[in-house]
């Protein structure tokens, strides 16, 4: 093997060994639990959602809307607020909706992470699955979303499968970059036999198999598994609710204000923490990892647990090989060698 041929060689196992995948794509997979407390969804069984932290990072007190006011509006409690929040970065005076109705709100200065999604790059495709309407019909333009789903008119717990038949279906034959999704009967059951009931934990076990069932069609993806396509799965709820209570709103303090944030896949580092965080930190996060700076948005969260950097370089291997003819023209700037120092690449 000649000298040029070992180095361009030497310098694709250092990428392979720094787990660098050239041509590799990120996506995004938001999962919104509706009602799911971050108290209630650390105490229940959940195996699915167990093994997204560990292969990633969890907290279950990152807050919603209604604790960042000294005096929050009951609605802030709610599901539209932090629904809005969560799909926009942005705080609920400066995206506007107050409540679950999204009269006189700003979403066209604060819109869905999605338009950046597609500003960044129009081909990436969107899709946004719920099973709660407005979430879709007021909150997701449709030149923002490929795909749009909701379901409305059959239990919560139907419509929940739904959502998760229509995930496994795009996950296993589409090619999407940025999918949310919305399940929401663990919200209803609460309403039905109060926050903290037997009831309740089951809602939030029962979701934790649909999202098993999801991550299983996600892991069997040809990109997944080839190491090709690096996922970013976040997890998060709106609100909470007070134990015994069958209703939620601000006034209930951190039982509606804490809920659980967890994200997981290859780029979280391992045995990685972050620290206390809103609801304003998830999109954020989700436009970073797609190589979008959410600094150049209206969102005013901040990036939380991930270390990709936005634009990453789009063909490594050009730039180790115009590294390796400089060094072999001018060998004072040679970055490996026996006679330099070792340093860890990656």
């Amino acid at each position: 093997m000649n000298r040029r041929l070992h180095y361009f060689v030497s310098m694709g196992l250092v990428l392979l060994a720094c787990g660098v995948a050239p041509g590799g794509e990120n996506r995004v997979l938001l999962v919104g639990i509706d009602g799911a407390g971050g108290r209630y969804t650390q105490a229940a069984d959940t195996p699915n959602l167990d093994s997204l932290a560990a292969a990633g990072a969890a907290r279950f007190d990152f807050l919603n809307e209604a604790a960042l006011l000294a005096d929050p509006p009951e609605p802030y409690g709610s599901s539209g607020v932090n629904w809005s929040t969560v799909n926009t970065g942005a705080s609920a005076a400066s995206h506007g909706v107050h409540d679950n109705f999204f009269d006189d709100n700003s979403l066209a200065n604060f819109p869905h992470w999605f338009k950046y999604v597609k500003e960044h790059d129009p081909t990436l495709f969107t899709a946004s699955i719920v099973n709660w309407a407005p979430i879709n019909e007021l909150l997701v333009p449709d030149e923002y979303a490929d795909l749009k789903v909701q379901f409305s008119g059959q239990p919560a717990a139907i419509e929940d499968m739904l959502v998760r038949d229509e995930v496994v279906k795009l996950l296993d034959t589409g090619d999407p970059a940025a999918v949310f999704v919305h399940f929401d009967q663990v919200d209803q059951t609460g309403h039905a036999f109060a926050w903290g009931s037997p009831e309740y934990y089951a809602a939030i076990e029962t979701v934790d198999g649909l999202i098993g069932d999801m991550m299983a069609a996600l892991n069997a993806r040809p990109g997944v598994v080839s190491g090709f396509e690096d996922w970013l799965v976040l997890v998060v709820a709106d609100h909470g609710g007070e134990d015994g209570a069958f209703f939620h709103g601000a006034s209930q303090g951190p039982s509606d204000w804490e809920v659980p944030f967890i994200l997981s896949g290859p780029s979280v580092p391992d045995g990685a923490t972050f620290g206390p965080g809103t609801l304003r930190d998830v999109a954020p996060t989700a436009l970073w990892h797609l190589g979008i700076d959410p600094s150049t948005t209206n969102m005013e969260g901040h990036v939380v647990g991930v270390s990709v950097v936005p634009e990453p370089t789009p063909y490594p291997w050009i730039f180790l090989a115009l590294m390796v003819l400089q060094a072999r023209r001018d060998p004072a700037k040679r970055w490996f060698g026996k006679r330099k120092p070792r340093h860890r690449v990656c």
